[in-house]
């Protein structure tokens, strides 16, 4: 075991995974702690507002730069990347002014329609959370291009305690949703201020000296991307988005806000390490797909991730029940079920979300958009449809749901990548025994004996 610990770190994936992961350990600590503190300052029916904002905010910040800025990693010239980071930041202010007349031009009766009447007094929130996001999004690119992952963790540091310590502050202040949607803004996009001003100056970019004919054959270059990847990316966020407001609309108990702090606490695993690894993955994929080493990339990051983050998570998932109620008050006892409920679905998702940019660099954005497209439908449809039949419930069917498409997505990926299902299957089943299987019998275990003590 020794020997494979010390094999696993001297990795050089794993050494980047770390650095850009690490920064946000402490950031993820402080958010853990504080969650605590979230749940008494503020009730399910503030939760459930904001998971309908979180939801709205996905879908729109999703295509803030119109997925121009997964692009920025992949050219050999510097040049072209730079034109490609212009051309994500312009996005970003494009589509955040597209979104603010959409919103403060909808009529009123509209957001009952759409179900969004919880969000429609904090709607100016919504085109500010989306330049936010998409400014970070394509300068954290920019970094990963330039290898810097300790600046881009930094600045998640700064973006986790600077809305953390907002919604704590309007919680003791007045316990309205405010205060949580306005944290979560600030967690989305704030660390772009600090990337700015070390992108802009070690580049000596400016954005007055645009060329215009030399951008405008970049986007032709890479118009694979707005075309397809964008209408992918809000295909898949639907699929993730649209069940919570269907959720938060059908039920009268507030199940959605359940829900979001049921997965606040599994995703942290996706956000600590899933998030950093497909950031360094698609740093390095479009070497390894240029050497023809992109199959074995592919494998070993899952491998990787099983190793790392798999045990951790489904330990979390089993002893949740148990331990929601002593960590985030009376009242939240549903939330520690649900946490339960979704574990299969976070498990798989973690695994595929960062091989997913091998679509991306094997140019197969349309094979992408079609799955997408059917994993939406197939998400939301099962809302509508299988209550019909049996008395399921509702996040219930969208964990089920999730795990089917997230199941599907990790096969196609790896396929894509040029690999062989045989070999992946068995390299997952005997890092699974060795990493993860312990964390499970060891969370079995505990719940075994908390349960005899009580």
């Amino acid at each position: 075991m020794r020997g494979r610990v010390k094999a696993l770190l001297a990795n050089s994936f794993i050494k980047s995974v770390g650095v850009l992961a690490g920064g946000t350990i402490l950031a993820q600590a402080l958010s853990v702690a504080c969650l605590p503190i979230l749940t008494r300052l503020y009730g399910p029916e503030e939760f459930n507002v904001l998971a309908v904002y979180v939801a709205v905010l996905g879908l729109c910040a999703s295509v803030a730069c119109l997925r121009l800025e997964i692009a920025i990693p992949i050219p050999n010239e510097n040049a072209e990347a730079l034109d490609l980071l212009r051309l994500s930041l312009l996005a970003s202010i494009l589509v955040s002014s597209v979104v603010a007349l959409f919103f403060f031009l909808l009529p009123g009766r509209a957001y009952t329609a759409l179900h969004l009447e919880q969000v429609k007094g904090y709607v100016y929130l919504i085109p500010l959370g989306v330049l936010l996001a998409g400014l970070y999004s394509a300068l954290q690119y920019w970094c990963s291009r330039e290898k810097r992952f300790s600046l881009v963790a930094k600045t998640r540091v700064f973006q986790s305690i600077g809305g953390i310590s907002t919604q704590v502050v309007f919680g003791f202040l007045s316990g309205k949703a405010l205060g949580l949607l306005l944290g979560h803004m600030l967690k989305g996009g704030i660390g772009s201020i600090g990337l700015v001003s070390v992108v802009f100056k070690k580049n000596n970019f400016r954005l007055s000296e645009i060329n215009l004919l030399k951008l405008w054959e970049t986007l032709r270059k890479y118009q694979r991307f707005p075309k397809y990847s964008a209408l992918e990316s809000i295909s898949n966020n639907a699929g993730i988005h649209l069940p919570i407001i269907i959720i938060a609309t059908a039920s009268s108990d507030k199940q959605a806000g359940f829900f979001l702090l049921a997965s606040q606490v599994m995703t942290i695993p996706m956000s600590l390490i899933g998030n950093a690894t497909a950031q360094v993955f698609l740093s390095e994929a479009g070497k390894k797909y240029r050497e023809g080493g992109l199959s074995v990339f592919s494998l070993n990051t899952v491998d990787a991730l099983i190793k790392i983050g798999v045990g951790p998570l489904a330990f979390v998932g089993i002893v949740s029940p148990i331990l929601f109620p002593l960590f985030f008050g009376q009242g939240w006892e549903r939330s520690g079920v649900i946490a339960a409920w979704i574990t299969p679905w976070i498990v798989i998702q973690f695994l595929a979300s960062p091989i997913s940019m091998v679509m991306h660099v094997c140019d197969k954005q349309r094979r992408m958009l079609a799955l997408t497209l059917t994993g939406g439908m197939l998400r939301v449809s099962a809302l509508f449809l299988l209550p019909v039949f049996y008395d399921f419930d509702l996040v219930a069917i969208h964990a089920i749901s999730g795990f089917v498409f997230y199941a599907i997505c990790m096969l196609v990926f790896i396929k894509a990548s040029g690999g062989l299902l045989r070999t992946f299957l068995a390299s997952s089943l005997k890092s699974f025994f060795l990493f993860a299987l312990p964390w499970i019998l060891g969370g079995m275990a505990l719940v075994y004996v908390i349960e005899g003590a009580l």
